[in-house]
Parts: C-alpha cells; structure tokens; sequence
C-alpha cells in the first residue's frame, strides 16, 4: 500500500506534537505535515521530531485539504489519510483506546473495505464514547469528519468550494457521485471538535461563514439529503441516513 497520513495544521505546533503525533508514535507509516506559511516555525516548535513539514500557501482548512489532496494524485499515492492536528487516541466499541501501529491498522482496513465495495472517501465515527460504536461497516449515507478523512486516489479528485463545513460538502459530494461512502462504525475519536487555540478557532466570522456554507449546502444537495440544524453555538448540519440516490433504487 502507498499512502500518506497528512496532517493539516495552523498555528498548533504545540497541540499537534502532544496529541495526534504523540498517538502514532512508534508505528511505520509516512506521515507528513501541512502548515500554511509557517514551515520554520513548526520545524523548531516540533522539538525532537524530525518529519516532513510541507506549506500549502492557503487560506482555510478546505483549501490546504485541497492542496494535500491534490499532492496525493501528483505523488502518485494509492490512498491518503488526513488526520486533524489534535487526536489523541482511536477508540473501539470494546472501549479499548488505540495508538501507534493499532490506528494504522485501522487505516487499512478502511483501504481494503473502501477497494472492496468500490468507495474512495473512508472514515470512522466521530463519538468518544464506546456505547454508539456499532461492529459493522456502512457504505450508506453517514457523516465522514474531516478529523478522519481517507481517499482512495483515483478518477476525478473532488475538492471543495468552502473552508467551514468542508467535510459534509465532501461526505455529500462522493455520495452523489461514488453511489456510497465507507464508514468503520466500530472505531471512534477523542479529538477537540470546534475547541483549542489554532486552527478553525482563528477565524473571525467562523460562525458566519458557517450560516453561510450550511445554506450552501442544504441548496445544493437538498433537503431530502442534509437539513440545516440550530447548536447553541451557531449551526450544524443532519444527514439523512436513508437517502438513496435514485440510480440506487429501494431494497
């Protein structure tokens, strides 16, 4: 298997070096760190760790996940997985919390099932908590969270438009297009959702441009695929779990 797991980041060495890179420490795998602008900066904040940090030249989580996307393609790579820069371990149904050479095994296994029933977007859930996570794989219409986002790199890239929100206009987009997405319902994440200095936490109108992109998205794939939900903090998006693409037909 040639694959990368890329890790987007802005402004969070520190975050990064103390959870996701401390969570795969020790295992065999390439992994590679996009920054925007500040590669120096990462360099010396990442004491120890020696790695290959790359900038994107972008503004916002969509474009630099369009940049490693399309380095992917360019290297050539069978699969990618993108990480968020703040995971501190995978969890699995049984409660057992996984780190190293264990969460690279997850990654594979997301390959060969996404190969299996011929998927490119791969993912897990997005719960910390054992109790919601089921033993079995789906290929029906569930959110894939950018925080664990694997792409099997074939045919026509699919990139996003948007810089909040990117990950269900991903999850929507292959959906429609792949006639299904590749979730591991088995295995979730403890990772810091819309919290913690850096990264998303820098935008100003972040809850703005969330309106926004909701509004987008609920216009573009409709209704009877995403709603458009009020949080307390701004706005979210449901997918319905049931949706079928027409060529798909009933059961």
């Amino acid at each position: 298997m040639n694959f990368e797991i890329a890790i987007p980041s802005y402004k969070r060495a520190g975050i990064l070096q103390e959870r996701t890179l401390k969570m795969l420490d020790g295992c065999d795998a390439p992994i590679v760190v996009y920054c925007e602008t500040e590669v120096d900066k990462y360099i010396y904040e990442l004491s120890g760790i020696t790695l290959p940090i790359e900038a994107t030249n972008t503004t916002g989580i969509g474009e630099k996940r369009n940049h490693i996307i399309k380095r992917g393609y360019e290297k050539g790579l069978d699969f990618i997985v993108m990480l968020d820069d703040d995971i501190k371990y995978l969890i699995d149904g049984d409660g057992c919390r996984y780190t190293g050479e264990m969460v690279i095994d997850v990654i594979k296994r997301g390959y060969i099932e996404a190969i299996k029933n011929n998927l490119r977007l791969f993912g897990i859930c997005c719960y910390n908590n054992s109790f919601y996570l089921k033993n079995n794989v789906s290929t029906n219409l569930k959110f894939i969270a950018g925080a664990f986002t694997g792409l099997v790199l074939k045919g026509e890239p699919i990139l996003t438009p948007i810089n909040t929100l990117e990950d269900y206009y991903r999850t929507l987009q292959h959906f429609k297009t792949d006639n299904g997405i590749l979730r591991l319902n088995y295995y979730g994440m403890n990772v810091n959702f819309a919290t913690g200095k850096g990264g998303l936490q820098e935008l100003e109108n972040r809850t703005e441009q969330e309106e926004q992109n909701a509004n987008y998205i609920v216009e573009l794939f409709g209704e009877k695929m995403v709603k458009k939900i009020k949080k307390k903090r701004g706005v979210d998006l449901r997918l319905n779990n049931y949706y079928k693409n027409p060529e798909q037909g009933s059961d």
